[in-house]
């Protein structure tokens, strides 16, 4: 299944972040059509689409430009959403789209300059991936600051432009360390487990910049979006590359740009490319 378009028919334009709710919902950033999130339902259909063009409570000022793309959502179990935008805000949302609160913005130790990757761990603590500031910040759900880790640089645990964060079914937390070519994984205590990945256009290697994407399946199978190689890549959970697909283009299972990856209720993987949702039945 490929999903091409949105409001009133428009075709899709410079997509970002792809959350699903409780209700299998899924709710798309798209950057270029007007700062909004998009929401479809399991079949690929249009439901709605909300927020505008701004720096006001519940408006977004998304990343124009694919080669920055942060656009960053999450969804908790209560259906409370979080958005990230290039404000370095951090803004959450009712489940119809109602501003709740924000907090962020550029500043120091507990601010964020960036979000590039959202995520919710099972201690209901949000990572927030601040790709400017090269580290990960951490917040309970009311916007307050509970500690910061990472930093930049090439070594473990360090980072160069974070972009997406996704937790998998042992709690461990996976990276997209876009600048350094490769995904990290850490513990649920947040120490490194391995990296995956180094630069490259071969089997389980990644362009550089590299990977916008990870996410992790119920077997624990890893997948990521290797942007400016244009696929998908499949890992074991020990790293051990297994497939890639994808390859450049717009028709078919060809993929343009893709940025982010879901896997659904049902196992199916969803990616974003910068025009389209394609659907991959796994």
């Amino acid at each position: 299944m490929t999903i091409e378009q949105g409001v009133g028919g428009e075709k899709l334009k410079i997509l970002g972040s792809l959350a699903f709710d409780a209700h299998g919902l899924l709710h798309v950033s798209e950057r270029r059509g007007g700062d909004r999130v998009l929401v479809f339902d399991g079949a690929g259909r249009f439901v709605r689409s909300w927020g505008t063009h701004g720096t006001g409570d519940g408006q977004f000022l998304f990343d124009y430009d694919p080669a920055i793309g942060v656009s960053p959502i999450a969804i908790a179990a209560d259906g409370t959403m979080y958005i990230g935008d290039t404000t370095g805000r951090v803004q959450a949302f009712d489940g119809g789209g109602r501003f709740l609160r924000k907090w962020g913005g550029p500043g120091g130790a507990s601010e964020v300059r960036r979000a590039g990757g959202l995520t919710i761990d099972g201690r209901d603590t949000l990572h927030v991936a601040d790709a400017d500031a090269h580290r990960i910040q951490m917040f309970d759900f009311g916007g307050r600051f509970l500690g910061t880790w990472g930093g930049p640089g090439v070594g473990p645990g360090q980072f160069d432009r974070p972009k997406q964060i996704t937790i998998d079914r042992e709690g461990n937390i996976l990276v997209a360390d876009e600048g350094n070519s490769r995904i990290q994984v850490f513990d649920r205590d947040r120490r490194f487990v391995r990296a995956i990945g180094r630069p490259g256009m071969g089997d389980g290697e990644m362009a550089k910049p590299g990977p916008r994407g990870v996410e992790t399946d119920r077997r624990g199978d890893i997948y990521v979006t290797d942007k400016y190689n244009d696929r998908v890549q499949k890992f074991a959970a020990d790293g051990r590359f297994i497939i890639q697909w994808g390859g450049f283009g717009s028709q078919g299972d060809k993929l343009h740009s893709p940025n982010e990856v879901r896997v659904d209720a049902s196992g199916d993987l969803w990616v974003a490319d910068d025009y389209r949702i394609l659907v991959f039945k796994q």
